[in-house]
């Protein structure tokens, strides 16, 4: 009866460590992920950041020099960009530096 019990409790302890293991897993990618995206520093004053990447387009947001912005893609002489507080848009390359 005891050997019931304690197959019982195996196929459990191993559920958990296989849960807690595809966990770990999984917020290793999310950070390997995080940390292989490119920075780019704003280098100049009041850079607009629009919703578009062309000049005439609306601007979303304004950063100043000095702000870091993480890059998701280029387009021409553009870059879209986003920040953890939500910002998020298109900058001119020539007004940043990428790390």
């Amino acid at each position: 009866m005891w050997m019931v019990a304690a197959g019982g409790r195996r196929r459990v302890v191993l559920a958990t460590v296989a849960l807690a293991t595809a966990a770990t897993v999984g917020l290793g990618v999310r950070e390997a992920l995080r940390r292989g995206q490119p920075i780019a520093i704003v280098v100049h004053p009041a850079t607009s950041v629009r919703v578009a990447p062309y000049g005439s387009a609306s601007a979303a947001a304004t950063v100043e020099a000095g702000a870091a912005l993480l890059v998701d893609r280029a387009f021409g002489g553009w870059l879209e960009v986003h920040r953890q507080d939500g910002v998020r848009g298109w900058v001119l390359a020539a007004e940043v530096t990428r790390l």
